[in-house]
């Protein structure tokens, strides 16, 4: 094992941190270009505004840095040894430990067997605490090295994908939990600190709701998707970062539990992770039979859409557009469960289910509770006839709907309760099931906002509800789970077409 400890070189720049400046970061960071240069920008930026932020940290944190950096040496020569008694090898490994600008707390170089990172002043100075995220980064490093001696083919493995992400780090984790093996709180290994058990109850309680999210985003990986599920600086869709490593862990101890150690760890080697990870999520999805779910769906675009025509309880058929968004919602869905299909009457929602049902056997209910807004005398006129007749309701129609009403109209009141009987009925009588509900804008609204419990008033709150999107819903006994709102992945051309 080899130590490369650049703090001391800090300590002795920053004696007085009420002084310290950019020019002696600067001069740090010279003095070990080989480390910085591994550590910006990767896993810190290297600005003005970032660093002048990490000195008036520096002074209020000095004492646990210094506490950290005493501490790690003979912490990573006792977890080495615990390493190399659980696998039977060891590996001479180069770590080095630096004080950063607080960005990544630690870091594995990108080799095979890459020299690890420790960044002190993000790390705890509980010696427990640090004891575990030291085996998580060796635990990277061992899984490397058992994949490389099983004859892995590096060159084939995709490191941009989500779903190799989730397994690489579900295995450090798993494995640091075997090393250090001692009665600490779960949410230590996640958190690296005292400050996870929210952080893991929020998991434990929305996992079905997480990992249908991951299941949406692993579809179409990005840098952002990177981050938002594994990285500090994430945390975007739920308030909480690294929501990944989580379920990264579950899936590992399902594989070990089915597989043995070993083999789990190695799994990647001869098999095609993407897909075990991917039936495995799609399995937890659906291991709850009292999981209600409900998928909420506007109609496709129809040719008054296109004129910019108020339609409600009037009709106006699909466009080529509007079958096309229908279909490719349809074929996103072909593999899920759908046992009901409920309609509003007009020809439009009922013509998308159609296309929605595809292969499906199922029946489609026709119900007028799902039926638009009944907008009277503004019906067939365009959005802007329709203010000019009415200027005062039509503000009220978008920033006052319970105070709008016009001749032979329906209140949104009105529809609110008309949409929310048909759609208690249904998670009453299909208690368990998975049922797809094709309808309007405004319903979509009225339910969502239900669902969120906004007011009515701020039903016209983001997500755009645009034409054959998708909602979903997880009902777990009396917690609902908003899966997807307004989604419009399935779409097959980039812009969205209202």
């Amino acid at each position: 094992m080899k130590l490369l400890d650049t703090t001391v070189t800090f300590f002795e720049l920053a004696t007085d941190s009420q002084n310290l400046d950019i020019a002696t970061l600067e001069q740090y960071y010279s003095t070990y270009p080989d480390v910085f240069r591994e550590y910006f920008p990767n896993h810190c930026q290297r600005t003005e505004e970032r660093l002048n932020l990490a000195i008036e940290r520096y002074a209020v944190k000095m004492e646990d840095i210094k506490s950290v950096a005493t501490q790690l040496p003979k912490i990573i020569e006792e977890i080495m040894q615990a390493f190399t008694k659980h696998f039977g090898f060891d590996l001479d490994l180069q770590f080095n430990l630096l004080v950063g600008g607080f960005g990544s707390n630690a870091f594995v170089e990108r080799k095979i067997i890459g020299q690890v990172y420790f960044a002190v002043e993000k790390l705890s100075p509980n010696p427990d605490h640090l004891r575990i995220i030291v085996a998580h980064e060796i635990g990277h490093i061992y899984h490397n090295a058992l994949s490389d001696q099983a004859r892995m083919n590096w060159r084939q493995v995709d490191w941009t994908n989500g779903m190799i992400s989730l397994y690489r780090e579900g295995v450090a984790t798993y494995i640091s939990q075997q090393i250090v093996n001692d009665d600490q709180d779960e949410s230590t290994y996640y958190s690296y600190d005292d400050n996870g058990a929210e952080w893991l109850q929020f998991y434990k309680e929305k996992s079905n709701r997480i990992a249908q999210s991951f299941l949406v985003d692993s579809s179409d990986w990005t840098f952002e998707k990177e981050r938002e599920w594994f990285r500090l600086s994430g945390g975007q869709y739920y308030g909480y970062n690294r929501l990944g490593y989580y379920l990264g862990t579950s899936f590992i101890r399902d594989l070990v539990e089915e597989l043995g150690e070993l083999r789990a760890l190695t799994y990647w080697v001869d098999e095609e992770i993407k897909n075990k990870i991917s039936l495995w999520l799609k399995q937890k999805l659906h291991q709850h039979n009292e999981v209600t779910t409900i998928y909420i769906v506007r109609h496709g675009q129809t040719e008054w859409n296109i004129q910019k025509r108020l339609q409600g309880h009037h009709d106006s058929p699909l466009t080529e557009l509007g079958k096309q968004q229908a279909q490719w919602l349809g074929e996103a869905l072909k593999d899920e469960r759908i046992d009901y299909i409920y309609s509003s009457s007009s020809d439009r929602a009922y013509h998308t289910a159609e296309y929605i049902r595809n292969h499906r056997k199922t029946d489609i209910v026709k119900n007028d509770d799902l039926m638009e807004i009944n907008l009277g005398e503004w019906e067939g006129l365009t959005h802007e006839e329709a203010k000019e007749s009415n200027p005062e309701q039509n503000e009220n129609f978008w920033n006052r709907p319970d105070q709008f009403k016009i001749n032979n109209s329906e209140t949104f009141m009105d529809v609110k309760k008309r949409a929310l009987t048909i759609l208690n009925s249904i998670i009453s009588e299909h208690k368990g099931k998975s049922t797809l509900i094709v309808t309007h804008t405004v319903v979509v609204k009225l339910l969502m906002a239900h669902f969120e419990g906004r007011a009515m008033n701020d039903i016209w709150n983001p997500p755009y509800i645009h034409p054959a999107c998708l909602c979903k819903i997880e009902i777990d006994k009396d917690k609902v789970n908003i899966l997807l709102h307004g989604d419009t992945s399935h779409y097959q051309l980039e812009e969205n077409i209202n």
